[in-house]
C-alpha cells in the first residue's frame, strides 16, 4: 500500500494505491479468509513464513502467521500463546459481577445495569470507539444479553488478518493484513497476573501495569500487572511509537474491580494493510534508578523509555556564593549556574538580554553545591556523547543569576529501558589548578568520540 485515503459517511469506504511487492498476495478481499484460507491458495508463497498459525495452543477465529525476512532468527519456542489471564500463585481472582438481566441487545442505556456504570455512551451506533476514556464498564459472562449487546464489542475475538513479523531494529512487531477502520476493537493485553512487588524482581520489558495505564514499572500506585513475556498473545509482540495508530482503553466486563481492569487496544484512526501496530507504552520519564557502576562510583539509569526531548530532572543541592565555592576547588558536585558546566574556572558565560539582540558578558555570582544535599541528578555522570543536555530555566523570577539547571533528553533520539543516563560535565581541559599542580581526571565514558580527559 503506498497510500490510502477513506472516505467520508457511513460506509467508511477506504481508497488503496496499490504497488504490487514479489510473493505479495494476490488479493486483499476479506471475504475470503472468512471461509477457511485466510492467507490464500497455499500459506507456503509468504515470504518469509515461520509459522503458520502461533495461536495454535489457543487458536484465535483467524490464524495469526510469523515471518521472518530480515535475519535468520527463529520463532519465540519458549512462548505460550493464551487468550486467557493467568494468575500467579499468591493472586486471587477478583469476585465476579451479578450482571444484567437484559433480554437482547442492551439497546436502554437506562434500563441496562452494566451501560448505566458508563458515565456516557462509549460506543457509537457502528460499535467503535470515538475515543479513550477514563473506564469503560461492558456486559460480561454472567449477563442475560447476548453476543448482539451494544456494549460487548471487546469479547468477540480477533476480526483482523495480523502477522507477527521481523524488524530491522525493533525485534518482532505486528501488521495487519487488512484495513482496520478508525475505533474498532483489536485486542487485548494478555499474560500472567503479577503483584507489583513479585513484578519488581523481574526484567521490565514485557510488564504493564493494570492501572494506571502505563506500560513498565514506572509507577507504584498499580497493585497488580501484567506480565507478557513466557505467556500471552500477539499484543505482546505490538511496538512501542510516540506517534501510534492504537491507543488504549481499561475496560471492567466481568467484574468491577478496577485492580484488574482489563488494557484493551483500539484503533485510533484508519489503518492501511501492511501497516505494523503501534501504541504509546505511555513511559514515565521520571522512572529513574541510582545504581554502582565499576569505574565511575555511583550512576543514574532509566527503568523505562524516555522520548527524545522530554525533561528529565533539575540539578538541585545548596545554592553557594562562587567566591565561597573557589575554596573547595576539588569539590566534584559544584555547578556553576551561568556557564552550565562543571568546573572551577573562568565563570563568565554570555547571555542573552530579553528584547535586546545584542549579548552582554555576565559573571556567575552563585553555585550549586549537589556534595551533601541534592536529589538523584547528582549521580549522573559525565559523557563524552551523552544522551541528555543541560538547559538554563526560569519560572519563578527573572534572575539569570539564580537560574534553574534543568536536563533533557537528546533531541536526537530516545533512551532505551536500562541506558545510563549520562550529559556533558563540559569541563575546560587544564582550568582547574590544585596547589599550583593542574588537575587532571581521566575520563571513563568508554564513548568513541571520548576527549580522552575528564579535565
Amino acid at each position: 500500500v503506498v497510500k490510502s485515503c477513506a472516505e467520508e459517511g457511513v460506509s467508511h469506504r477506504v481508497t488503496y494505491c496499490l504497488n504490487r511487492r514479489e510473493a505479495q498476495m494476490l488479493t486483499l478481499n476479506q471475504d475470503r479468509f472468512l471461509i477457511g484460507r485466510p492467507f490464500g491458495r497455499d500459506i507456503n508463497d509468504i515470504a518469509g513464513i515461520l509459522c503458520e498459525d502461533i495461536s495454535a495452543e489457543d487458536p484465535e477465529r483467524i490464524p495469526i502467521i510469523a515471518t521472518n525476512e530480515v535475519d535468520d532468527a527463529p520463532w519465540c519456542t519458549d512462548f505460550r500463546y493464551s487468550k486467557s489471564m493467568v494468575f500467579s500463585k499468591n493472586v486471587e481472582r477478583p469476585k465476579d459481577s451479578i450482571g444484567c438481566d437484559c433480554q437482547g441487545n442492551c439497546s436502554d442505556a437506562m434500563t441496562c445495569s452494566c451501560a448505566r456504570l458508563n458515565v456516557t455512551r462509549p460506543y457509537s451506533s457502528d460499535g467503535r470507539l470515538p475515543n479513550k476514556i477514563p473506564i469503560i464498564y461492558e456486559c460480561g459472562k454472567h449477563c442475560a444479553c447476548g453476543p448482539s449487546c451494544r456494549i460487548k464489542k471487546t469479547q468477540g475475538g480477533l476480526q483482523y488478518r495480523l502477522e507477527v513479523f521481523r524488524t530491522e531494529q525493533k525485534g518482532w512487531g505486528v501488521r495487519t493484513r487488512d484495513h482496520i477502520p478508525d475505533g474498532t476493537y483489536l485486542g487485548e493485553y494478555v499474560g500472567k497476573i503479577r503483584t507489583d512487588k513479585d513484578a519488581d524482581k523481574k526484567p521490565d520489558t514485557y510488564l504493564f501495569d493494570i492501572d494506571p495505564q502505563v506500560k513498565k514499572r514506572s509507577t507504584r500506585d498499580a497493585k497488580f500487572c501484567i506480565d507478557g513475556e513466557k505467556v500471552g498473545n500477539f499484543v505482546r509482540f505490538i511496538n512501542h511509537s510516540c506517534d501510534p495508530n492504537l491507543f488504549v482503553q481499561s475496560i471492567l466486563s466481568d467484574h468491577y474491580d478496577i485492580n484488574y481492569a482489563r488494557i484493551v487496544l483500539f484503533a485510533g484512526r484508519n489503518i492501511a494493510p501492511m501497516e505494523e501496530l503501534t501504541y504509546d507504552y505511555g513511559y514515565k520519564i521520571d522512572g529513574v534508578k541510582v545504581f554502582h557502576t565499576p569505574h565511575k562510583a555511583w550512576g543514574v539509569r532509566t527503568r523505562d523509555l524516555i522520548p527524545k526531548g522530554s525533561y528529565l530532572g533539575e540539578y538541585v543541592g545548596v545554592i553557594r556564593r562562587d567566591e565561597d565555592a573557589d575554596e573547595e576547588l576539588e569539590n566534584v558536585y559544584l555547578f556553576d549556574i551561568l556557564r552550565q558546566r562543571k568546573t572551577r574556572q573562568q565563570r563568565y558565560y554570555y547571555w542573552p538580554i530579553p528584547d535586546n539582540p545584542i549579548f552582554t558578558i555576565t559573571k556567575a555570582k552563585y553555585c550549586i553545591d549537589g556534595e551533601k544535599v541534592g536529589n538523584y541528578v547528582r549521580f549522573i555522570n559525565h559523557s563524552c556523547k551523552p544522551n541528555l543536555f543541560v538547559q538554563s530555566v526560569l519560572s519563578d523570577h527573572r534572575d539569570v543569576s539564580l537560574a534553574r539547571i534543568v536536563l533533557f533528553a537528546d533531541t536526537n533520539r530516545d533512551i532505551l529501558p536500562m541506558e545510563e543516563l549520562t550529559y556533558d560535565y563540559n569541563y575546560k581541559i587544564d582550568s582547574v589548578e590544585v596547589n599550583g599542580v593542574i588537575k587532571k581526571m581521566k575520563c571513563r565514558c568508554a564513548a568513541k568520540t571520548c576527549r580522552g580527559r575528564l579535565m
